[in-house]
């Protein structure tokens, strides 16, 4: 489902915005490795160096034909983890953008672990104090998983660390780690209340954004408008191709925006 709006604003006449957005959505990824303990390796045992901390930074990459399952034929070994008899082991991941607590999961986790395997997940702003999170299960080897994580509220600014440490020792304990990045934000929510509404362009006409402002993110808040987060609906919407988008805006036309928007309770399930 798409959704496209046009605003009436004449006091800066008609406006003409080139929409070249694809989604409305973006995940924010590791994009380095923080630290990590002597015996972290692949799953064929190359024991992790800079070199090869790509493993864990970025989109997901160990599927390369994208069925669940990372030890087809073609598939790259770009998983870094610990194997069944090396206790003590742990990754930190950083984040240079930082993941924001939004309503709802936070943190997704690409991975794949024996059945006896688990791993505590805590997160951190500074890299110092950290904080549990929740705890990833092994499951069945090779099969990748996404496991997602709610701050629920524990941090008050963007948290840039996030480190696994392992939990049990011994048979079917390996566990690899593919991917860490942020759960998809919702295009258009300025404020981060979970919807996306005239509060959200108030932000934008104020330049209260971190980036100033531009067609491109009133484009985004256009297209999600009347959005909640965690919507399936909202999550597939498309910005038109890449083109002229007309915006003509009338003074005191936005006024329909500020009236109150009742907001639906959600049950979020999380770790805690």
């Amino acid at each position: 489902m798409k959704k496209s709006f046009m605003i009436a604003v004449c006091i800066a006449g008609i406006v003409t915005v080139s929409a070249e957005i694809t989604s409305a959505n973006s995940i924010s990824w590791a994009d380095a490795v923080a630290e990590h303990s002597e015996n972290i390796q692949n799953y064929g045992g190359t024991i992790m160096d800079a070199t090869t901390e790509f493993w864990v930074m970025g989109p997901p990459d160990a599927d390369a034909d994208n069925n669940g399952f990372a030890w087809d034929s073609g598939d790259q070994d770009y998983v870094a983890g610990w194997r069944s008899n090396a206790p003590g082991e742990y990754i930190i991941v950083h984040f240079s953008n930082g993941l924001i607590d939004i309503p709802g999961d936070d943190l997704n986790i690409h991975c794949y672990g024996g059945p006896n395997a688990s791993a505590n997940v805590f997160a951190s702003t500074d890299g110092m104090n950290y904080d549990q999170i929740g705890v990833v299960e092994g499951d069945i080897p090779g099969y990748l998983r996404i496991e997602l994580f709610d701050f629920e509220g524990l941090f008050h600014s963007a948290v840039h660390y996030v480190k696994v440490e392992r939990v049990k020792n011994g048979s079917q304990t390996a566990f690899f780690f593919d991917a860490f990045g942020g759960v998809t934000g919702l295009a258009g929510d300025f404020d981060q209340d979970g919807d996306v509404d005239g509060n959200d362009f108030l932000k934008w006409q104020r330049g209260e954004l971190s980036n100033p402002p531009s067609p491109a993110d009133l484009a985004a808040w256009q297209a999600n408008f009347g959005c909640l987060s965690g919507s399936m609906a909202c999550a597939a919407v498309v910005l038109p191709e890449p083109g002229s988008v007309s915006l003509m805006v009338c003074t005191g036309s936005l006024a329909f925006l500020l009236a109150p928007i009742r907001k639906i309770n959600r049950h979020i399930t999380n770790y805690h």
